[in-house]
Order: C-alpha cells, then structure tokens, then sequence
C-alpha cells in the first residue's frame, strides 16, 4: 500500500506547516489501528479495509488536527462514513444494473 501523506512528509521535512506534521504523527500512529477496526467491527476483507482507510486520509488532508480531541473517535467516525458511502454506492448500482 503506498503511503497517502508522502507529499505531506516532504512538506513536514521542509518545516511547511504543523498540520502536515499533525497528519503524519496520526498516520504512522493509527493507520494499523483503523484498519484493524474495520476488519473486526465492520467485518470487511483487508483489501476493502486498506481503501477505506487510505480514502480517510484523503478525505482529512486538508483539515486542522489540532482541534480533534479524541483522533481515534474522530477517524472511526470518517471511516465508517465512507464504508456507508460505498455500501450506498453499490446499492443504487446493483439496482441500476437489475432495472437495465
């Protein structure tokens, strides 16, 4: 899986900003986490719990982290967000498809 913050670090490494640090901490820090989560809570296979959880980073790269109190409540949050997005998505294609 290819690291989803990579400009971010070479941002960080620069003294850019203290977002893309924030970001970068909270990736190296939780990334194992959230998906384990989605694995054992969401009951999805490895794959579809790594594109959610890259799609998370994407979806909060450009957000402040510093006000987030609780980051693993937080991304959970966003993370089953998406999984519902795409549960959703297949939904309305599965129904498409049917009506075609």
């Amino acid at each position: 899986m290819s690291d989803p913050v990579a400009s971010v670090r070479n941002e960080t490494e620069l003294g850019m900003t203290d977002d893309a640090a924030s970001l970068r901490d909270w990736h190296q820090s939780h990334s194992a986490w959230l998906q384990g989560y989605l694995r054992r809570h969401l009951h999805v296979q490895a794959a579809e719990a790594e594109d959610i959880v890259q799609d998370t980073w994407l979806r909060i790269l450009r957000l402040s982290l510093t006000d987030i109190a609780s980051p693993r409540a937080f991304l959970s949050r966003v993370a089953l967000n998406i999984f519902r997005d795409r549960r959703r998505h297949e939904a309305v294609s599965t129904r498409h498809r049917y009506l075609v």
